[in-house]
């Protein structure tokens, strides 16, 4: 039943639905922006003030990552590239497809870590969470 024959199928599904879950977010979540900007053109169309709105949405537009964040991001790319990687590399399931699959991983994995701004907050956060954690003997 843990065999690579039924495992590795269903890591790779369990990622592919995570990959979609993220850009669902990121749609959401860039949907809800659009959704205040969209308000403003209205009231601004209509003869009326904007300001209200857009002052609020250039706070939460303008996100400069700082050094020590970008090291930590970094980091948790690196660590879940190399997961990824291994894991595909150790199965005898997908024999003779690894390196498609292997590459086809590490692109969602970009697209996540540099493109979807839902799990690069998310992946920082657990990062930060986890350094904060006090360590045990």
């Amino acid at each position: 039943m843990l065999s690579d024959f039924y495992v590795s199928p269903r890591l790779e599904t369990i990622f592919f639905l995570f990959v979609l879950f993220a850009i669902l977010k990121d749609l959401h979540l860039g949907r809800r922006a659009g959704a205040v900007f969209w308000r403003a053109f209205q009231r601004l169309s209509h003869g009326g003030n904007a300001s209200g709105v857009l002052a609020d949405v250039e706070a939460k537009v303008e996100v400069k990552r700082g050094e020590e964040s970008r090291k930590r991001f970094h980091q948790g790319y690196l660590f879940l590239s190399v997961i990824i990687t291994q894991v595909v590399s150790s199965t005898e399931s997908w024999k003779g497809y690894k390196t498609a699959i292997t590459v086809v991983n590490l692109s969602l994995l970009v697209y996540l870590a540099y493109f979807n701004v839902w799990w690069r907050n998310t992946l920082l956060g657990f990062l930060d969470w986890w350094s904060q954690r006090p360590e045990r003997d």
